[in-house]
């Protein structure tokens, strides 16, 4: 679904910086007595976890059709060391 780099860029932003920096707008939001603060922190958390699901459906997604590949390459290997076992022996 998504390139190493855009997966390890996008999974940076959902760990490290949004949680950082809705812990930054709380703060500046509460210090200057901002009326929906609440909204806001709720609305950038939301965002956050949208995108961490994203992200971990994708990493599972890949895991998996990695896996289904390995598996066919396993297979498609094991049919060709058969069939040439078997010229061999004719």
């Amino acid at each position: 679904m998504f390139s190493n780099k855009v997966y390890d860029i996008l999974k940076y932003i959902a760990l490290i910086f949004l949680p950082a920096l809705t812990t930054f707008v709380g703060v500046i939001l509460n210090s200057i007595h901002f009326g929906s603060t609440d909204i806001v922190l709720t609305i950038m958390t939301a965002f956050d976890v949208f995108l961490g699901t994203v992200l971990q459906i994708s990493n599972v997604n890949y895991k998996h059709f990695s896996s289904i590949e390995e598996q066919v390459k396993d297979i498609m290997n094991e049919s060709q060391d058969n069939t040439q076992t078997d010229g061999k022996e004719n």
